[in-house]
């Protein structure tokens, strides 16, 4: 059931599926907050080298 939601861990199971569970949103969403800061990055170097030219 871990494997099958992402907690393919297989040592500290208990730990695992604890702070998994103690969680007020999905993990996944600080990788996608990640990613959209680095997105926002590049579009502010894409403008700045606009404005440049």
């Amino acid at each position: 059931m871990m494997k099958k939601h992402g907690m393919g861990y297989y040592w500290n199971r208990a730990e695992t599926l604890d702070k998994a569970l103690s969680r007020s949103y999905p993990a996944e969403l600080d990788l996608v907050q990640n990613q959209l800061q680095v997105a926002i990055k590049e579009i502010e170097k894409l403008k700045a080298k606009e404005v440049q030219l």
